[in-house]
């Protein structure tokens, strides 16, 4: 399997469920945010849902 074929594979439930509890969850979303990450989860957001953000903000 090739590395492509594995990134299709990755749940990002538990990365999710870990961010749901942490403590510096905002600071970690606007880290993200500031240099437009595009891999994994930050926040709790995977990058589908950082989208809306950078949408809003180019407003």
């Amino acid at each position: 399997m090739d590395w492509v074929a594995r990134g299709k594979l990755f749940d990002p439930t538990p990365a999710k469920g870990i961010c749901s509890r942490c403590p510096v969850r905002r600071e970690c979303l606007d880290s993200a945010l500031s240099v437009h990450e595009t891999n994994g989860i930050w926040g709790g957001r995977s990058m589908g849902q950082r989208r809306a953000y950078y949408r809003a903000a180019s407003w």
